[in-house]
């Protein structure tokens, strides 16, 4: 359909699936952590909790590899989860700032307009 072959399909959609997975498990953690009251502990807690998710990923996989993952196949999820923890917590921190980027450029494509929200009901004849 796209002029791919399989061998970059397979890999695209495990690139793909992984982000998905570990990206989302570090939303989960940045949304499961306290709320830090004061800039040096938010400062703290940036730096902290992408650690800790990544760490237990890390152990994780390696339990169920038997052995540390190469290095190679641990950077993206790596990546994902630090990623993930950062929008998690900008989101707590800064709730809708962060959030207007996205709705603006889901507008600016043409997503939001009222003929693409609307649900339109034909009578069935």
């Amino acid at each position: 359909m796209f002029g791919v072959g399989w061998k970059a399909a397979y890999l695209v959609s495990a690139v793909g699936l992984q982000v998905g997975f570990y990206g989302s498990l570090g939303v989960l953690a940045a949304f499961a952590a306290n709320r830090a009251r004061t800039l040096w502990r938010r400062f703290l807690q940036i730096l902290v909790v992408p650690l800790v998710v990544v760490g237990v990923a890390l152990v994780v996989r390696s339990v169920r590899l038997g052995h540390l993952p190469l290095l190679a196949n641990a950077v993206i999820p790596i990546s994902a989860c630090m990623f993930g923890v950062g929008f998690g917590l900008a989101q707590r921190y800064w709730g809708w700032k962060v959030t207007l980027p996205v709705a603006a450029s889901n507008c600016s494509v043409g997503r939001c307009t009222p003929a693409a929200t609307a649900v339109v009901v034909e009578p069935v004849t």
